[in-house]
């Protein structure tokens, strides 16, 4: 069951970086697209109100990006690392854990079996 278990986290990790990577893509070409098309009515419009605007969305569209090209190196990043598998004895990592709380739960009055 645990050995189920870890498949399945396993395979939701894997599901969970796809989806970053994918949307870290698809978000790419519009940010681009939004940045160039400010950029020229930037260059048209004469300084003032509407180009101060239009400075603010270049810094929105620019903070996307940035976001965007962090959420690929994690996709990256994520891929790489494959989940280290070695055997593990359940029953002394318990006997430790349960060592290292007996007496606080003892002394909150807490039986610990």
């Amino acid at each position: 069951e645990l050995n189920r278990l870890l498949l399945r986290v396993r395979r939701a990790i894997a599901d969970e970086q796809r989806l970053t990577a994918d949307a870290a893509h698809e978000l790419r070409t519009p940010l681009a697209a939004i940045r160039a098309q400010t950029e020229v009515a930037l260059r048209r419009l004469p300084p003032g109100e509407a180009a101060a605007a239009l400075g603010k969305i270049i810094q929105a569209v620019d903070r996307g990006a940035h976001l965007v090209d962090q959420l690929l190196a994690l996709a990256r990043l994520d891929h790489t690392d494959e989940i280290r598998r070695e055997a593990l004895a359940l029953r002394p990592a318990a006997e430790q854990a349960a060592a290292t709380w007996r007496e606080r739960f003892a002394a909150a009055g807490v039986e610990l079996a």
